[in-house]
């Protein structure tokens, strides 16, 4: 009886060191569809790095930059996906062939992302963006291709609220003509609810501190409120989503007129829920707002 004890005790032992032998498992794209890109390497930039850090997997490396906490890729079960990386903004349809992701943008030639490589934290792809603009793809002697790593973010169940959707992003895609006042209000309605939205999706990852450079936002986002930047303390980043300044000021009206009025401030520690909050309040007013077109001069 003591010998069967033994042997029992000893098979539970190699099931154990069997276990903690197994490798853990690989960050799978086919089946996770959030991930945020956080970083971009270029042909040179990849060599150098391989060759400087011969004990480090280059997949899991992340950049510092401000783009590598809100650029993402994101894929949808429907086969649709969103991408932005730093300035730039695309979405279209995809599709999974073997080791290769093929991303069909609703504008422009198809991208052909080889797998290169997965591990535990994340995914690294690599392909050919001379058909995608970005200040973060920099092509340098006629070289386009580029790994980009990627890593599995949260993802936003209720769709009103998921932010990386095509619909909360359309204020991305610049108009070609001056817009009439109506058109400008949905432009910054569109605006604002991302800005609400992404401020949603951070506290339900539980994040205290986050990066909003790519929000595009006229506000000063603190722990205690919101607060709207004066006119020519405005960033221009903002500006830019409009036809031109004069569009943008026609928004920035908007919003002037419809922050100061009053709003009751909840007593709350989540300053990304508070922030959340007084957007959601400032949209209802702006929705509710009677427009009139200006005079043309």
């Amino acid at each position: 009886m003591k010998f069967f004890k033994f042997y029992i005790l000893q098979l539970l032992v190699v099931i154990f060191l069997f276990a903690g032998c197994k490798e853990k498992a690989q960050v799978d794209i086919k089946n996770l569809g959030d991930f945020n890109i956080v970083n971009v390497l270029s042909e040179n930039k990849y060599t150098e790095i391989k060759s400087n850090n011969k004990k480090s997997n280059i997949t899991d490396i992340a950049s510092e930059d401000n783009y590598a906490f809100y650029s993402y890729l994101s894929l949808r079960p429907n086969r649709t996906y969103t991408f932005l990386l730093g300035n730039q903004y695309m979405f279209g349809t995809y599709e999974f062939k073997h080791d290769e992701l093929i991303l069909s943008p609703h504008e422009g030639a198809k991208i052909n992302l080889k797998i290169v490589d997965t591990t535990e934290h994340g995914v690294q792809l690599y392909g050919d963006f001379k058909d995608f603009k970005s200040d973060f793809l920099v092509i340098v002697d006629g070289k386009s291709s580029f790994y980009l790593n990627l890593r599995p973010e949260i993802s936003v169940d209720q769709v009103a609220y998921d932010y990386r959707s095509k619909e909360l992003n359309k204020w991305r895609i610049k108009p070609t003509a001056p817009e009439s006042i109506y058109e400008i209000k949905v432009r910054l309605l569109n605006n604002l609810n991302y800005i609400a939205s992404y401020m949603y999706a951070n506290q339900m990852a539980q994040k205290e501190v986050i990066n909003i450079g790519g929000i595009r936002s006229p506000f000063l986002h603190a722990a205690n409120g919101v607060f709207l930047y004066e006119w020519k303390e405005v960033d221009n980043y903002w500006k830019l989503i409009f036809y031109d300044e004069k569009d943008a000021k026609q928004a920035y009206l908007m919003l002037k007129y419809n922050f100061d009025k009053h709003y009751d401030v909840p007593q709350t520690n989540d300053w990304l829920y508070l922030n959340e909050y007084l957007i959601r309040e400032l949209i209802k007013n702006v929705e509710s707002s009677i427009l009139v077109e200006p005079e043309k001069k």
